[in-house]
């Protein structure tokens, strides 16, 4: 009987221990892929919520400057370079640019910086600020302001609301991984009735 006690105690053969690694080597290397791309997923998302939390910062600042506008009077020549017209709005041929009076008696354009891709606000007031409002890290593509606005004391009759609405396409470098890429549009109408 003793020596069926020691004849059941064989070890493991080499086939065996190669066969368990393998089957552990497998089975790590498939934990830390899906680790990597739960990783890399998350850079992507926190990326994408950084650009449209960027965004809503940008049209919150110029909704703000464009709700408060003032009836141009041919008084912002000096920066569109042709005739402003009695609006609250215009832009150029385009529509990549918008120019407008704000509560401070400035004209102010919104523009985009060719060589930077960056939103550029620039005005003629004292100082003749000219200022990126979004950060180094977007790229801005695209740029449209649709402007709905009557030349005021031409139609009367006519009661159109003034309003503008911004489409801006971004693109946004996620620290190394595939870029962000961002479409967003608002409408913003002014608060001046006639």
């Amino acid at each position: 009987m003793f020596k069926n006690i020691l004849k059941n105690k064989s070890g493991t053969s080499l086939i065996e221990i190669m066969f368990a690694i393998s089957i552990f080597v497998i089975l790590i290397g498939l934990t830390l892929s899906i680790f990597k791309s739960t990783i890399e997923s998350q850079k992507s998302a926190i990326a994408a919520q950084n650009t449209q939390e960027s965004m809503r910062f940008l049209f919150e600042i110029i909704s703000k400057e464009i709700r408060s506008a003032q009836v141009m009077d041919h008084g912002c020549e000096a920066l569109m370079g042709n005739s402003s017209g009695n609006k609250l709005y215009d832009t150029e041929a385009g529509n990549t640019e918008l120019y407008f009076k704000n509560k401070d008696d400035e004209c102010v354009a919104y523009y985009v910086d060719g060589n930077d891709d960056l939103i550029i606000r620039r005005d003629n007031g004292i100082a003749n600020i000219v200022l990126p409002v979004t950060p180094n890290d977007i790229k801005v593509t695209g740029l449209d302001f649709f402007v709905t606005d009557n030349a005021i004391n031409v139609l009367p009759d006519a009661k159109i609301q003034p309003r503008v609405t911004i489409k801006i396409e971004v693109e946004a470098d996620s620290a190394g991984a595939h870029k962000q890429r961002a479409i967003m549009q608002t409408t913003v109408s002014s608060r001046r009735y006639e």
